[in-house]
């Protein structure tokens, strides 16, 4: 992934015509860049941010506490039911099986079947 997704930076601007990114999340940091630099992929990336994003490396409290409460009592498509408690925390879309609760050995298959929920 490193090889990929580290070394590219899609900025969605076209080639020609006008600078703004097709993808509307995507904005200028500070409006007023030249198109030239918009379009250099070199460049790009230091005039342009995702607006909404989450930084996996925050160290925020309540930033972490408002992302894990975003999948509170939220159903997933291999649970029969939605959770009444807790949150969900799927590792891959494909789960083969419910929720493992109490949380798996880490030892046995159940460590590899369902996703994760918090209690």
């Amino acid at each position: 992934n490193a090889a990929l997704w580290d070394s590219f930076f899609l900025s969605t601007v076209p080639a020609s015509g006008s600078a703004a990114p097709l993808n509307p999340r995507i904005a200028e940091i500070q409006p007023g860049a030249l198109p030239a630099e918009l379009r250099d992929p070199l460049l790009a990336a230091s005039h342009l941010w995702i607006e909404g994003r989450f930084n996996v490396n925050s160290t925020r409290k309540d930033a972490w506490k408002a992302l894990l409460a975003s999948n509170r009592k939220m159903k997933h498509p291999a649970e029969a039911t939605a959770s009444t408690e807790g949150a969900m925390f799927p590792r891959s879309l494909e789960q083969s099986g419910e929720p493992q609760l109490p949380q798996p050995s880490g030892d046995e298959d159940d460590s590899f079947n369902g996703l994760r929920a918090t209690e």
